[in-house]
């Protein structure tokens, strides 16, 4: 179809009777068949909309005056699909970009842990890490976060304190 227009000003949504309504500024000289059908339309898959025109199959020579209202059918077939699952769609695209976030993020990390750096290796290699990490875990099961307290190691923790304890206790001979 050709463009024999322009919609005029910003369309107005009727919510109690469901319906928009736009105004059409129509080129001059153009003069539209009365019984021709008005809907919204879209171009392609992801278009913008235009207000299609379609004139009646017999026409009975009649024009429509300047000012007149007419009403639009309804949007049918792939255009009313598309409309109603266009949010559905947003939504799965906006998924599959986390998941995709996601595993840029998981490859990263293991190219990581191959090379023998960053966190996941530390997790991976380090025995003492993976010991905390286990009783952290534990601790968090059997207390929850707001209640947590550290008693899965307290043997381990004791000894260490009591070595690091005797390390920096001064001896006899440094006494006046």
């Amino acid at each position: 179809g050709a463009q024999i227009g322009t919609v005029a000003d910003t369309p107005s949504y009727h919510v109690g009777q469901n319906f928009v309504e736009l105004i059409l500024r129509i080129d001059a000289g153009t003069e539209l068949p009365t019984g021709s059908k008005f809907r919204i339309d879209q171009y392609g898959m992801l278009g913008d909309r235009f207000v299609r025109v379609v004139p009646p199959e017999k026409p009975d020579g009649t024009f429509l005056a300047t000012g007149a209202r007419v009403k639009g059918e309804q949007e049918a077939g792939l255009n009313a699909v598309m409309a109603s699952a266009g949010p559905a769609l947003d939504e799965i695209r906006s998924a599959a970009k986390r998941v995709d976030e996601f595993a840029k993020s998981a490859t990263g990390l293991l190219n990581e842990a191959q090379q023998g750096k960053g966190p996941l290796y530390t997790l991976m290699k380090d025995e003492k890490m993976a010991r905390d990490m286990k009783n952290l875990m534990a601790n968090l099961r059997k207390h929850g976060v707001l209640f947590y307290s550290d008693d899965s190691n307290k043997g381990e923790d004791a000894e260490v304190s009591k070595k690091s304890d005797k390390k920096s206790a001064p001896s006899d001979r440094s006494r006046p």
